[in-house]
């Protein structure tokens, strides 16, 4: 009877220092959390400069626009405009040239 505890106290340090020594040394826990810290960081930036971009972008729509800014797009439309009145008048020119089957 003394032979068998005494193989189940060694049998549990064993198992005990099986367990002990089984898991994340410091260096790979210390290294799980930095990893884990920098995502953290990445992922606050990229969320401040995506409100930022937003931000942004609000500003611009909502602002008024000057004078100048407001003639230049003005005649901005306006240029477009023609090109797309001289687009289709050439196209419906070209269709008129064409003989109909």
């Amino acid at each position: 009877m003394n032979h068998n505890k005494t193989v189940f106290v060694f049998t549990s340090l064993f198992v005990a220092s099986l367990v002990t020594g089984c898991g994340p040394s410091a260096s790979e826990r210390a290294a799980a959390e930095k990893k884990k810290a920098d995502a953290e960081i990445q992922a606050r930036e990229e969320t401040h400069r995506g409100s930022k971009a937003v931000t942004e972008m609000t500003d611009k729509m909502f602002r008024s626009r000057t004078p100048e800014e407001e003639a230049k797009l003005k005649q901005e439309k306006e240029r477009q405009v023609r090109e797309i009145l001289e687009a289709q008048k050439k196209a419906d020119a070209d269709a008129a040239k064409k003989p109909k089957p």
